[in-house]
C-alpha cells in the first residue's frame, strides 16, 4: 500500500520535476563551486 502510494506521488510529480531538475542542480552546483572556491585556489597556487 505504501509502495503505491509512493509510485503515485512520483509518477504525478514526475512533470514538475523534470521541468525544474536542471534549475535546481545547476544552483546547487554553483554553490558548492562557491564554497570550495578558496580550496580550488589553494590547490591551483
Amino acid at each position: 500500500m505504501h509502495m503505491d502510494l509512493a509510485n503515485f506521488t512520483i509518477e504525478k510529480m514526475r512533470p514538475y520535476i523534470r521541468q525544474h531538475a536542471a534549475v535546481y542542480e545547476r544552483e546547487k552546483f554553483g554553490q558548492c563551486l562557491e564554497a570550495q572556491k578558496t580550496e580550488l585556489f589553494r590547490l591551483v597556487y
